[in-house]
Formats: structure tokens, sequence, C-alpha cells
């Protein structure tokens, strides 16, 4: 599932099965007023799936979605095939709606899984993935094979202006010292800061421009005592700052899946602060801003709405 901002106090949600509808929330009770589906993606295809990721940019909420065969063994196990990656752009100014269908050529990315995609200015970039899988024999006396994913290393812009370009897709090329970094299935949250794509990788910020330039700045934890191996889930924008919720790793099953934990990260300082944990350890799937200091937040088939601290923003009043 994925969410994301497409209005004041207005959501799209985006799920599996390929619907995505548009939810309407009341500013005073956070309730729901309102439910309507938007699109439908598979148009009833018992056989497919869909990978979505919304995202949300200054006037416009894009969904970047692969849709999926799957295709079914006789030992009962099933593959989730790539079929073809489409853009849709949704406009809440006009309550206009744009599509942008590709299939698989070397002037579009491939349709994959696991991808990252952000808007950056008038632009939306999709970041790495898989686009399949191979298996490798297994030798530790128990038999079977192991499946693993072919990375995508590569990163793609799309200009949001130009969506009936007969090339609309422009490939950017990344250092290869850092794109298996980069540009690792979607395994960090990943986010924007003026004009580059960010990574959140345990302790560090890596952040990759439109034009390919890659730079390291510290991340959430400076202090090498107190840090601790994270997996950053999700990152949401809220302002001047960027809300991550992560998970620590632990050292074995025992210990837990992991623990939540909230940062604000500051855009321009690079500090970050540890907020209050959300009242249930759930791993965040996905959230969104519903207006400047409410956020949704989707824990498995938990929703949590979340007022945010006004004094966070004091700083930005004087």
């Amino acid at each position: 599932m994925s969410v994301s901002t497409l209005s004041h106090n207005t959501i799209l949600a985006a799920t599996e099965n390929g619907q995505v509808d548009r939810y309407t929330v009341d500013p005073a009770t956070l309730a729901l007023t309102d439910v309507a589906q938007v699109v439908t993606l598979l148009e009833g295809r018992s056989n497919a799936a869909v990978y979505p990721v919304l995202v949300s940019g200054s006037n416009q909420t894009v969904l970047v979605v692969t849709h999926l065969l799957i295709e079914t063994h006789s030992d009962g196990h099933a593959d989730l095939i790539p079929a073809h990656l489409g853009v849709t752009v949704f406009h809440p100014d006009t309550g206009t709606v744009s599509h942008l269908r590709h299939t698989t050529s070397t002037t579009s990315p491939t349709p994959r899984i696991g991808f990252g995609a952000v808007v950056v200015g008038e632009a939306v970039v999709v970041v790495g993935g898989c686009d399949s899988y191979y298996e490798t024999v297994r030798h530790d006396g128990h038999g079977g094979v192991t499946r693993h994913p072919q990375v995508c290393n590569d990163m793609w812009c799309l200009d949001l202006n130009s969506l009936d370009s007969t090339s609309p897709w422009r490939s950017v090329s990344i250092d290869p010292r850092f794109a298996d970094i980069i540009l690792a299935p979607q395994l960090q949250a990943t986010s924007s800061m003026e004009d580059s794509v960010v990574k959140f990788c345990d302790n560090t910020t890596l952040s990759v421009s439109l034009n390919g330039r890659v730079s390291f700045t510290r991340g959430v934890f400076d202090d090498p005592l107190y840090s601790r191996v994270m997996d950053w889930d999700v990152a949401v924008g809220v302002g001047p700052f960027i809300c991550l919720f992560g998970s620590v790793i632990h050292d074995t099953p025992e210990e837990g899946e992991g623990t939540q934990c909230v940062y604000m990260y500051d855009i321009v300082s690079r500090d970050s602060t540890q907020y209050m944990p959300l009242p249930f350890p759930d791993k965040v799937r996905c959230a969104c801003m519903l207006n400047p200091t409410t956020m949704l937040v989707v824990q498995g088939e938990r929703t949590l709405v979340v007022e945010l601290d006004p004094e966070l923003f004091e700083r930005f009043t004087d």
C-alpha cells in the first residue's frame, strides 16, 4: 500500500489490487467524511497485481506503478513478473488526471519492484529496485535454491511538464562507486531535499542531484557510541524537516523484529531529534501529511493519526 497527500485534508491511497481511492478527512474531528474510487488499474484481472508508489509535489501527486503478472507454479509457489511501468499524475487544482504508460525500452526504466520514487521540482525520479530474480543452489546439506533479486542499478527522471514528449524519460548517470548504495532495492527511506534525491542509510545521508552528482553528509546518528544499526522504513517531508520512521535491527530474533522509533531531521542544520515512539511498535508501511501539522501513519492493518508538536515549527515563526 502507498499513501500520499493530494490536497489539504485529502489523500490518495493505492493498493496492490490496483485500486486508487481518495479520502477526505474532517479537520476538526479527523474522521473520514468521504471515500471515492479514483482509478482502477487492473480492470478485474485475476492473475495480476501492482506495485504502487505515491509521491507528492508542490502542485500534483504522482503514482508510479509497475503492473505485475502472477505466475503460479505446480508446487504452489508464485512469482511476480514485472510487465510494464506506468505513471499517473493527479492535478488537485483542476481535478484532472494525466497518464503515461511505457513498455520496456532503452529510453525508459524497465518494469521493476522495490524502487523508490520522489518528486524533485517539476520531475518525478525513479531510483533503483529489482526487475527479476536469479537462483543459486544451496550447498548446506539441505538442498534447494536461494532466490536473489536482480538489482536495477539506474536512476530515471521524468519531466512532469513533458508527458506528451516522445522521449519523456532521462537516464541519470551515477558514479559506479556509489551506485550500489544509492540504487539498492528500497531498503532505505527515500526523500528529496532541494534539487536532490536523498536516501537515509543507517547513520549516513546520501544525496544525488538530477545531474548525477553524489554527496555524503551525516545522518541521524553522528555519535559512534550512540549509533545503532537502523532500517529507515519511511521518510515524510514536513516543511523544513523530514520525519523518519526507523526500526532498530537486533542481533537475535528473540529481541524482536524491530523497535519503531521516530526522528525529525532538520534539512537546514542536518541535526536530528528523537521523538516519542508511536503507541504501537509495528513497522510503518507508509505515511503522509493530512495538513501541515497532522500526519497519517499506516502500520500494517492499523492506521494512526498523529498530531505534530507545534513547538517543532516555532523557530521559523520569528
